[in-house]
């Protein structure tokens, strides 16, 4: 799925990098806006972040964020992350949900 798009006052904006400028101002040089969720559809602030390219592309790198670990008995779903090559744990969960948003917040 792509990024909204729109023109204003003749300037071709995306509509997540939009949204974040109104509030935040402009974006720093090497920054990214980062959808929290992971819906590139999903331009509310709350689920905005600013983030840099290496922050950005390890998250795309990692994918969903999390791992399924039979042997764990009541939280199964591990939330990883990766950081300069080095996986990370950043905690265990009872649902792939819950360790997916933990994936994707632990940078807030």
């Amino acid at each position: 799925m792509s990024y909204k798009q729109f023109t204003k006052n003749g300037i071709h904006w995306f509509e997540h990098r939009y949204v974040w400028t109104q509030t935040n101002g402009d974006i720093p040089k090497g920054m990214q806006i980062h959808h929290i969720n992971g819906d590139k559809q999903d331009n509310r602030l709350e689920n905005l972040r600013m983030v840099s390219s290496s922050e950005n592309n390890e998250m795309k790198q990692l994918g969903k964020g999390y791992t399924y670990r039979p042997h764990l008995k009541k939280r199964q779903y591990e939330a990883i992350i990766r950081r300069g090559g080095v996986y990370k744990s950043i905690g265990s969960f009872g649902t792939p949900c819950g360790a997916y948003m933990a994936h994707r917040t632990y940078f807030i």
